[in-house]
């Protein structure tokens, strides 16, 4: 499993998509509807080859303005 932490500074909509070198997208988490504070999920990722992903976060605050933030992991 891969463990995903992340800090919202305020509400809004929230989604995370995984993706790999080659610019195919997975959905971690649906978008959802989340409160300003600290979350952490669990993703299984047993079934991605080995190789260089990115995880992207993205938040639509409640005025409509965008953020997103991006990490980058190595699964061997």
């Amino acid at each position: 499993y891969i463990s995903i932490g992340y800090n919202l500074p305020e509400g809004g909509q929230v989604s995370l998509y995984l993706t790999d070198v080659t610019g195919n997208s997975t959905s971690i988490q649906p978008v959802m509807q989340q409160k300003a504070g600290k979350y952490r999920i669990k993703y299984d990722g047993s079934h991605l080859a080995p190789g260089v992903y990115t995880i992207a976060l993205r938040l639509t605050d409640n005025k409509g303005l965008h953020r997103m933030r991006t990490s980058r992991i190595i699964k061997k």
